[in-house]
């Protein structure tokens, strides 16, 4: 992998295979057109970058997280969202697609004003050259 964009598409078809429409979901800067009260927002963005070069090679090593925001009606208990959770846990936990590394997640729940939350936190590394394409 070598750009960020190609890193995101790629954690996309991931999740969306993985997913199987079980609720409506968006991306990061999307649009949230769901009418429905379950949903995921599916966030990703990179913490920070560590040199790994050897001799020539300069890699970069883009240490990174993945965030799925689950949210269900305020009210309805905590069971939908919690199963949920767990399979976007499993769609990412400990794989290694293409190059892209995955850790083990955490969660915390929340509530936001008519929704119960859970967020699932995964943290993901991959590397790329220093290289100006």
């Amino acid at each position: 992998m070598s750009e960020q964009f190609d890193v995101d598409r790629r954690i996309e078809q991931e999740f969306e295979a993985g997913w199987n429409d079980r609720t409506p979901f968006f991306y990061m800067n999307s649009p949230n057109e769901t009418t429905t009260d379950t949903y995921i927002n599916v966030l990703s963005f990179s913490d920070s970058e560590v040199n790994v070069s050897i001799a020539s090679n300069e890699k970069v090593r883009n240490i990174c997280s993945l965030v799925g925001e689950i949210r269900t009606p305020l009210g309805e208990g905590d069971q939908q969202a919690t199963k949920l959770a767990e399979v976007f846990t499993k769609i990412f936990r400990n794989k290694d697609i293409g190059g892209i590394k995955f850790g083990v997640a955490r969660k915390s729940k929340t509530n936001e004003g008519s929704h119960f939350g859970i967020n699932v936190f995964i943290p993901y590394d991959w590397d790329s050259t220093t290289a100006i394409i």
